[in-house]
């Protein structure tokens, strides 16, 4: 009897690497052969899957290539060369969720490997996740700055983040090290035009056009920076030839309608913005000038506008940005119900559109719904954690809902963020006043806020108000004083200038406060109950005065 053959790790071994090195030339249907060989061997081997999967994507067999890199990855989940190889191949399929659960496996098994970060990195920004791929993409630079790729994309993506200076420092061994690489010098070019060194700027498009010539982008970028100089005749030269070049490219409208929205050319703009979003509907970029604009134009143009954003709306039914736009030009409309569901609208669309969260919370917050304008805000911070009117927005619809200490925590929130402003103060201090009836806190937050704006009326008559309820009458008068010296018919100054008067049992002088009050229009009647009248109750005078309406 014959012996028999069992096939050895050295087998397997052998025809993987030939198969790898037929991968690396771009010969799939060749190493399929090898694979082929290897799978009756071992069918479940990781690499053997992985491999195929890298195959049968050069081949274009998308489906079928993700199956088996998917498989190779649960084959062996704590390989790190196997979860962060099938990453990079999912990604280059556009297989973004997939991607990136390979490389949290990756980071699993070895949390110091740098191309997991980087890989991880490139999935979260495809998946729109910019604020977490770049966290990524840093760390991966901290372990590995030799990677020139990920060093790239790492400061395009601060670049998107607005963290231009970062972006700057981040490149800069990369303009050292590829002078002449129009990618680069595109990206040198940005990072100086965002921080205002526009003139460097323009000598970094006259080296990519000794490098590539002129191009549209070239012409495109050209004329922005010429704009951010103020040179705007001949930045509107420079992009309509960027446009005749390329008239399709929605990004030259943007461009030119900037240019125009500069000049003060408004109805300009707006059809330029209008054929930008005609050629990309979901250019964000657009829609916000757009809707920026709204308060500049008359109601034709807004109707106008909004006529055109309706047939387009046909075209791209699912185009959330559209939606918005026309969501932004009806409040300029004062059709708020039709605002919110045009927003409404946009956000089923695409409910990571921040902006449009955003513009709800503030617009069910005008309307009076504050349940809607909480949940809306809610939704907003994640895409917009560090806004100090969201979380001021926010915090006065919980105040409204009676949710107390929600609400303090937002005002603690937006203080936190905006330590300079006297807002959040203001606001917490008209809380713990008026609804908790916690005067001496109250007061603490007043003093903070009158310290930032000392001219401010609202926080002068609300500290007025404090003084009153602790008994503290020379202080209270001193603020009074203060606002009946701006106007003697100062209308928080007379009603606070009649409690003290009341306080001090100086009737007629009170209800002489009182007159002026109901003659600027003020019900005095919602203030019946109110304590710092009650030395008034015994006079005669009190019940018709406080019975006006």
């Amino acid at each position: 009897m014959g012996q028999v053959m069992f096939p050895s790790d050295d087998d397997i071994e052998q025809l993987l690497t030939e198969a790898e090195a037929l991968l690396q030339d771009q010969k799939p249907a060749d190493a399929l052969k090898i694979l082929d060989r290897a799978r009756r061997l071992e069918p479940r081997h990781a690499w053997l899957l992985l491999f195929r999967g890298v195959a049968l994507g050069q081949l274009g067999r998308v489906d079928e290539a993700v199956e088996q890199l998917v498989a190779a990855a649960e084959a062996q989940p704590e390989d790190v060369d196997i979860q962060v190889d099938a990453a990079r191949h999912l990604c280059v399929m556009e297989q973004y969720q997939d991607a990136l659960i390979c490389a949290e496996r990756a980071l699993a098994a070895a949390p110091g490997d740098a191309m997991a970060h980087a890989v991880c990195g490139e999935a979260l920004e495809h998946l729109g996740r910019l604020a977490q791929a770049v966290p990524a993409r840093e760390e991966a630079l901290a372990l590995d700055p030799t990677d020139a790729d990920n060093r790239y994309a790492l400061a395009v993506g601060l670049c998107d983040l607005g963290r231009y200076a970062d972006a700057l420092t981040v490149a800069t061994p990369l303009f050292t090290d590829y002078p002449d690489d129009p990618d680069i010098l595109r990206l040198h070019g940005a990072c100086l035009s965002y921080l205002g060194r526009h003139h460097e700027a323009m000598n970094k498009w006259a080296e990519l056009e000794r490098l590539e010539g002129v191009t549209p982008n070239l012409l495109h970028n050209r004329a922005s920076t010429l704009d951010a100089l103020g040179c705007f005749a001949e930045a509107l030269a420079t992009i309509e030839d960027a446009i005749a070049a390329e008239p399709e490219a929605a990004v030259n409208y943007y461009t030119r309608g900037v240019i125009h929205e500069h000049q003060g050319e408004e109805a300009l703009a707006v059809d330029d913005y209008l054929a930008a979003l005609e050629r990309d509907p979901h250019h964000l970029e657009t829609a916000l000038n757009l809707a920026e604009l709204g308060p500049l134009l008359g109601p034709g143009a807004v109707a106008g506008a909004l006529a055109r954003l309706h047939v387009l709306q046909g075209d791209h039914p699912r185009a959330g940005v559209l939606r918005y736009a026309s969501g932004r030009l009806a409040v300029e409309q004062g059709t708020f119900a039709v605002a919110v569901r045009e927003l409404q609208a946009a956000v089923r669309c695409d409910p990571q559109l921040g902006v449009g969260w955003y513009t709800l919370s503030m617009l069910f917050g005008m309307m009076g719904e504050f349940a809607a304008a909480a949940a809306a805000a809610d939704r907003a911070l994640r895409f917009f954690p560090d806004d100090t009117s969201l979380w001021l927005n926010r915090a006065q619809a919980l105040q409204e809902l009676r949710r107390y200490p929600e609400a303090m925590e937002s005002y603690d929130r937006a203080i936190a963020l905006a330590p300079g402003d006297s807002l959040p103060w203001l606001q917490l201090g008209r809380l713990l006043l008026l609804d908790l009836d916690r005067v001496a806190d109250a007061r603490g937050a007043l003093r903070e806020a009158h310290r930032l704006a000392p001219d401010d009326d609202n926080i002068i008559w609300l500290l007025a108000l404090c003084a009153l309820r602790l008994g503290r009458e020379n202080e209270a008068a001193g603020e009074i004083a203060r606002l009946l010296a701006k106007d003697d018919h100062h209308l928080w100054g007379r009603l606070l200038s009649a409690m003290l008067n009341a306080q001090r049992q100086r009737s007629d002088a009170a209800f002489a406060d009182l007159d002026i009050v109901s003659t600027l229009g003020y019900d005095i009647s919602v203030l019946s109950a109110e304590p710092l009248f009650a030395p008034l109750k015994t006079d005669a005078r009190f019940a018709a005065a406080f019975a006006k309406k």
